[in-house]
């Protein structure tokens, strides 16, 4: 098995991922070339992530939460320069 890693421009890099699945199984692992003839792509759905991050949190906090990004908390008043 041989493993070569590249952050994908897919669009650039086509011809070359091709010629590797020529020779071997290609799997793209978090960067797809969907138009290269690679076997699969295994990576993170972000949107579906995002939005199971977002029931989890909206099921723990029923009641709402602290929202982190607002100045008046003192964790972010170095962020914000508020001090």
């Amino acid at each position: 098995m041989h493993r070569l890693e590249l952050g994908i421009d897919a669009d650039k890099q086509t011809d070359f991922l091709n010629q590797i699945a020529a020779k071997s199984l290609l799997v793209c692992v978090n960067s797809d070339a969907e138009a290269s003839k690679r076997v699969c792509y295994i990576g993170t759905d972000n949107v579906t992530a995002g939005k199971q991050a977002a029931d989890l949190i909206r099921a723990a906090l029923p009641q709402g939460g602290i929202n982190s990004g607002e100045k008046k908390y003192s964790n972010n008043k170095r962020k914000f320069g508020t001090d």
